[in-house]
């Protein structure tokens, strides 16, 4: 394992009250694939480059005696970990879209939760670089504490960016912002919104929900489904979905069981025009959205998830979501960046490595496009549930579809 990192600068970056709330969160995952060879010091030299524009990718976790979180940057200390593992290619399979494991295990020691790196010398990003004879891979582990899925995918493409052309980010001074006062007024405002004590306890219950699930979603209470789907089936979805206002509502609609309680979507706020959150803020900058069905039926409708997301609504009781289980749906088809590393990715999905199998962190869904042609549903709730789904999937015509029931 070798370590790059910042070489001069010492300081420290605070992280916000939002940021604090993802230390039981895994790492954020991706694996990419490629069919040509990709580079192992030229994939150094460009994180040595980000590094110096950007130590604080290299720095350490920090919790003060009176709770407060930084990341500390010491020269000539910490940095990004990069690893180097080399595999036979008959171990990789990037043509069965449902394996979404690594064909390497965490040999390495690689912190699994991202609390695990608070006050020690553990790195807050890993790249690992997968060499086979005709396969290369490139997978990136991000800590939650220092990034949503925005800023994952930021980081990725810097990196894209400067191995495919040296000296490219030279002509940034900084890769991130780090204006926590106007990111945080805004999400205090949302907090406030409907009343600042009631909204913020089910801020911080929908937080919990998520801690809550993550102890349970790889036990036998659930179950998990994984579909492929093509843009002509996203298209097909649509149309079957009148009025939608985009291909995600529609789907969200589709896939949320009947009757169905509380309904939890994750928001970027970064893409919102009244939020003034710079796109390249450092950190955390997501919502969640909640609503609850709006007819006598118990079905989520799409214009009742628009609603929610327009207005930024946490329109659920505080009993429901003490004594009920939200169900989670992330996509981040919008967000996404496909990174070429001298040549065009074959695949990209958030892995899991090949001796710890598990499913989604929380009840719900998350929704990525994992080939240039194809996107991958990955649904993890209670059996009856998946059931449901599956059916509805399969009378709208979708076939690549594997449900499979926990045992542990």
């Amino acid at each position: 394992m070798k370590y790059i990192k910042n070489n001069s600068f010492k300081g420290s970056i605070k992280l916000s009250f939002v940021d604090k709330e993802y230390g039981t969160m895994p790492y954020i995952p991706i694996l990419n694939w490629y069919e040509k060879p990709i580079n192992a010091e030229r994939l150094i030299d460009a994180l040595q480059s980000m590094v110096d524009i950007e130590p604080t990718l290299g720095g350490r976790i920090k919790k003060s005696i009176f709770g407060n979180f930084t990341v500390e940057c010491i020269p000539n200390y910490g940095g990004i970990a990069f690893i180097q593992k080399e595999i036979s290619d008959q171990k990789i399979d990037i043509t069965n879209l449902f394996n979404v494991t690594s064909p390497f295990e965490n040999d390495f020691g690689l912190p699994l939760f991202s609390n695990e790196v608070i006050n020690k010398d553990i790195p807050l990003i890993y790249c690992i670089l997968v060499q086979g004879k005709n396969l290369w891979g490139l997978a990136l582990l991000v800590n939650h504490y220092i990034a949503d899925g925005n800023i994952f995918y930021k980081i990725l493409e810097y990196l894209s960016l400067e191995y495919n052309s040296k000296g490219a980010l030279s002509a940034y001074k900084k890769l991130f912002t780090y204006d926590i006062k106007s990111s945080m007024e805004f999400i205090v405002w949302l907090i406030r919104k409907n009343g600042n004590f009631i909204t913020k306890l089910r801020w911080l219950l929908l937080n919990r929900q998520q801690d809550k699930q993550a102890k349970l979603s790889n036990s036998n209470m659930y179950c998990s489904l994984k579909c492929i789907l093509k843009s002509s089936d996203l298209d097909f979805i649509k149309s079957k979905v009148k009025n939608s206002f985009s291909t995600n509502d529609a789907l969200l609609e589709i896939i949320t069981p009947v009757p169905n309680q509380i309904t939890g979507i994750l928001m970027n706020l970064r893409n919102l025009n009244q939020s003034h959150i710079d796109i390249n803020y450092f950190g955390n900058a997501e919502w969640v959205v909640c609503t609850s069905p709006n007819n006598s039926e118990g079905k989520l409708t799409h214009d009742a998830v628009r609603d929610a997301i327009v207005n930024l609504r946490l329109d659920t009781k505080i009993r429901d979501l003490i004594f009920e289980d939200v169900l989670f749906h992330n996509s981040w088809v919008k967000i996404q960046y496909i990174p070429n590393f001298g040549s065009e990715c074959s695949r990209q999905y958030p892995f899991t490595f090949s001796n710890r199998h598990e499913n989604l962190p929380y009840r719900g869904t998350l929704f990525f496009k994992t080939t240039p042609e194809k996107y991958f549903l990955a649904y993890t709730d209670i059996y009856s549930n998946i059931r449901q789904i599956e059916h509805k999937l399969r009378e709208l015509g979708i076939t690549e579809i594997e449900v499979t029931k926990n045992s542990s």
